[in-house]
């Protein structure tokens, strides 16, 4: 059973900060911050409605999603349910930033089952009302904060989200993070104890307004074009795409032209054009996921460049300025959602840095773990 919980919150203060900027940036010196009244600790507990209004095409589109406690519990549980691996370092970097600071300040993003929008109704009237955050950060996307302190509602949205799994979006090492410090912290808190909750983002994944997004790759030291490339062919199909190497517009219609076939771009140093690669008919992948990231896992990373490792990155610039340090960047396809759910009820992962969701969540809600009781 999922057990979902308010909070005593600490949200930015526009007085005090630019909330835009620090809504991007990692929170760190969170007692500092307190102290500064730059994050405020609000008096009651609540539950945080959250909206991000983003373009998408020609059109704006509203996300709405809800920042709660939600308890801490192992994977085993099948309670909350991941659908990628993730990395050690992942998870280590979580844990110590979340001990560094007794505090949570990046919510997991989670999705539920709720296509009749029940959840919405119970939260229409807040709605109403002024956000107690307003901020537009540096990528256009509005991100408006309300805060729900009724406990009848919170009690019902408790009920309505009791009984369905939570799938884990985003944040796999952050949530492993949590369970991390929740064990170091031992049994000194009692079972409702703040500490043995973390911070949630709960998004329906029937919202249309739920987007995936890409998860590109950069390696470093793979060699030079030309190795790269000869150590492919036996393995890929590979397509010159002139001038694509910083036209993301022009790498976007490159893959988009494959249709339902497997393939990614490469960009290499000192190189004005993209290389797309697209697997030979041989070439099989292993497991039940045909999707670009297991291609690029399974076999070019272990077949063409044995021993390499590879970071996954969000933005197509992060990889360019990666290849003109002298990187091997390659440019993915969002991975569909529908892969993400099957990879979950089938309890056989896709790889680490699969999958992401466009706009990122900003830092406007803190949780903090003491020893308050939920």
């Amino acid at each position: 059973m999922v057990r979902v919980a308010g909070f005593r919150g600490a949200l930015l203060n526009p007085t005090k900060v630019d909330g835009a900027a620090l809504a991007q940036a990692p929170l760190t010196g969170i007692k500092a911050l307190l102290a500064r009244q730059e994050l405020v600790r609000d008096s009651h507990v609540s539950v945080y409605r959250y909206h991000q209004t983003f373009a998408r095409s020609s059109t704006c589109t509203k996300r709405k999603t809800l920042l709660v406690a939600i308890e801490l519990t192992p994977w085993s549980e099948r309670v909350m349910r991941p659908h990628e691996e993730t990395s050690r370092l992942a998870r280590e970097l979580a844990s110590r930033g979340i001990a560094n600071e007794a505090a949570h300040t990046d919510p997991v993003l989670c999705g539920y089952r709720d296509p009749a929008r029940d959840l919405d109704r119970h939260l229409e009237a807040i709605e109403k009302q002024q956000p107690v955050l307003h901020v537009t950060t540096s990528d256009g996307t509005v991100h408006d904060v309300w805060r729900e302190s009724n406990p009848d509602v919170i009690g019902a949205l408790q009920s309505l989200l009791a009984p369905t799994p939570l799938l884990v979006l985003d944040g796999h090492g952050r949530y492993e993070g949590m369970l991390a410090y929740r064990d170091q912290l031992g049994d000194r808190h009692g079972a409702a104890s703040a500490a043995r909750y973390g911070l949630a983002c709960l998004v329906n994944l029937d919202d249309p307004a739920l987007e995936p997004a890409s998860r590109h790759r950069v390696v470093r030291n793979a060699g030079s074009r030309l190795e790269v490339l000869t150590a492919a062919k036996p393995f890929f199909r590979l397509e010159r795409i002139p001038g694509a190497a910083d036209d993301h517009v022009k790498q976007c219609a490159a893959l988009a032209e494959l249709g339902t076939q497997l393939g990614f771009l490469a960009l290499f140093p000192d190189d004005p054009d993209a290389w797309r690669l697209t697997p030979l008919p041989e070439v099989k992948l292993h497991g039940p996921h045909a999707i670009d990231s297991v291609l690029v896992e399974d076999v070019f990373l272990e077949r063409v460049l044995p021993g390499m490792n590879a970071r996954s990155v969000f933005e197509p610039s992060t990889v360019v300025k990666a290849v003109d340090d002298g990187g091997l960047g390659l440019i993915m396809r969002p991975v569909a959602l529908e892969h993400a759910l099957r990879a979950a009820e089938l309890g056989q992962l896709l790889p680490f840095g699969s999958t992401a969701f466009r706009p990122p969540l900003a830092r406007l809600v803190t949780y903090l773990i003491d020893n308050e009781s939920l």
